[in-house]
């Protein structure tokens, strides 16, 4: 019952974000690389904004310069995947990790990681309902341990392992986000998921009260977890069940 809320509210892979820096703008002594990223930078803010024609074009303008530029090639894979042209998303996601793998230097490729495309790939497979596809490649993302974003990739790879019927290591993998980012708010509302579905309501609540104090109740996974935690709470009054109490989560909530 409880592992039911958690997969309506936290079915899909969160995409990490792409930052460029510089400005979108260039001269005529410029190089194809930088044209290239300038091109780049102004196609994700295009389709940041939802102008998918003009993203594709200005996206279709960077590999015009360079062709197995990643960044642009990661663009373009999430383009497509907004608009549900899987197969195109898939093979551009593929080739952004092979130009990535194949880069000659650390300096190449630059604005972009191999851990956040196999991250946003991960994605794709996770929709197409490739769990094990989208777990190998979380698997690998989360490998990298100088990765800034890693928290995030645990806790995607802990819901994948999750779905993928694999309890005991989603909750380890889950447990070593807790353990590299404590404060993150993804990861706490992953873990106050994780104390519902282990019936501990009292840790569950004061998870969901952190994030909400972080991150606001907006979001649908609050809503959810809210609207369960509230379900419990209820029975509980009612004398239907006891709520179980977290020493351990109550102190680490007042910290």
């Amino acid at each position: 019952m409880t592992l039911q809320p958690r997969l309506a509210a936290m079915t899909a892979l969160v995409i990490l974000g792409m930052v460029l820096g510089g400005c979108a703008s260039w001269s005529s002594s410029d190089s194809g690389q930088q044209s290239a990223d300038a091109y780049t930078e102004l196609g994700m803010g295009y389709l940041s904004k939802g102008q998918a024609d003009k993203a594709r074009a200005a996206l279709g303008k960077a590999l015009a310069k360079q062709s197995n530029d990643a960044a642009a090639l990661h663009g373009m894979a999430l383009l497509e995947q907004r608009e549900g042209n899987t197969q195109a998303s898939a093979a551009y996601y593929q080739r952004a990790l092979s130009a990535l793998a194949n880069a000659k230097s650390a300096a190449d490729n630059a604005a972009i990681s191999t851990p956040q495309v196999q991250n946003n790939y991960a994605s794709l497979l996770f929709e197409q309902g490739d769990t094990k596809g989208a777990c190998a490649q979380l698997a690998q993302a989360a490998k990298d341990t100088h990765y800034p974003g890693r928290a995030g990739v645990l806790v995607n790879l802990s819901q994948c392992r999750l779905m993928a019927g694999d309890k005991d290591n989603a909750r380890q993998v889950l447990e070593e986000a807790q353990r590299l980012a404590p404060h993150q708010p993804t990861v706490i509302i992953a873990v106050a998921y994780q104390k519902l579905e282990d019936g501990d309501i009292a840790g569950s609540r004061a998870y969901l009260t952190r994030y909400e104090q972080m991150a606001g109740s907006g979001s649908r996974e609050a809503q959810v977890l809210d609207a369960a935690l509230t379900r419990k709470e209820h029975q509980a009054a009612s004398g239907g069940t006891s709520i179980q109490s977290s020493t351990a989560t109550t102190k680490r909530t007042s910290e």
